[in-house]
């Protein structure tokens, strides 16, 4: 990954120089971020995730609670309450310069594989909204099925994204992050 952002920032420096336009004068993608309440845990660092009910209570509902799973820290944000994206929003036009058709002026275009959440559905074997639940071999002793929170997203159903690496976008691919048509 670190390959293709020292070749993402060469080929920007290089684009916008061969275009003619100052090096100065590129928008920086860092700047481009803000700062959003995290999805999972809605800003509060940690979570408890509850088993779906599939009779491992055994009618016992009162003590429910016994079952649940508390994930301190938050595995998205890992505690900080808060994810870091990228800011969509498209930037203020330069003068004698054209936008990139693709992006805007933005520099950045939505990530396809999680639509810019950040966020997609847990790619764990067997995991169904964040636990595996495994039917029992002895149907006659112990009916109920064994539930237990999935190892890939710990319960809570949703993986941060690795094509984005959770901030939802990725630098354009026409103006390889510029914001500016290159020629």
């Amino acid at each position: 990954m670190t390959r293709f952002l020292v070749l993402l920032l060469v080929s920007c420096v290089f684009a916008v120089s061969s275009s003619g336009v100052e090096p100065a004068e590129t928008p920086s993608l860092v700047l481009r971020t803000k700062k959003v309440k995290c999805p999972t845990c809605d800003g509060k660092g940690s979570l408890v995730v509850r088993p779906p009910d599939m009779g491992q209570y055994d009618g016992r509902m009162e003590n429910v609670k016994h079952w649940d799973k508390r994930l301190d820290p938050c595995p998205t944000c890992a505690g900080k309450r808060r994810l870091e994206m990228y800011d969509l929003s498209p930037c203020e036009p330069a003068e004698g310069v054209s936008p990139c058709p693709a992006c805007g002026w933005s520099g950045l275009k939505a990530c396809r594989r999680c639509k810019g959440d950040g966020m997609v559905k847990c790619p764990g074997a067997g995991c169904r909204d964040g636990w595996v639940i495994t039917p029992s071999r002895d149907k006659k002793h112990h009916p109920a099925p064994t539930v237990r929170a999935c190892s890939a997203c710990q319960g809570v159903g949703r993986v941060p994204c690795r094509e984005c690496r959770a901030k939802g976008a990725t630098p354009c691919p026409k103006c390889f992050g510029t914001g500016r048509k290159i020629k």
